[in-house]
């Protein structure tokens, strides 16, 4: 890696402001414009209550969003999913 390179792979996109080019494994590049998750649910198995429910997120190239909460308020199993 050169100096000054973005160790995520991200680079502005010339052609649309509000998308980033990301470099996949294979070096091919693939554009991402909007990450939305709708209407999410989630039990671990064996659990009596649900992790997640109800979880809706739209968030566009460029956007920020922290996620706060307790111990095993469900913030890592949301992360998982959207990743």
């Amino acid at each position: 890696m050169r100096s000054g390179d973005n160790p995520r792979g991200n680079t502005p996109n010339p052609d649309n402001r509000n998308s980033v080019i990301r470099e996949d494994l294979n070096g091919g590049r693939i554009t991402v414009t909007t990450i939305e998750l709708r209407d999410i649910w989630y039990c671990y198995p064996g659990a009596s209550s649900w992790a997640l429910k109800e979880i809706s997120i739209e968030l566009g190239s460029g956007e920020i969003m922290l996620v706060a909460g307790h111990n095993g308020s469900g913030k890592t199993t949301l992360l998982k999913i959207a990743a």
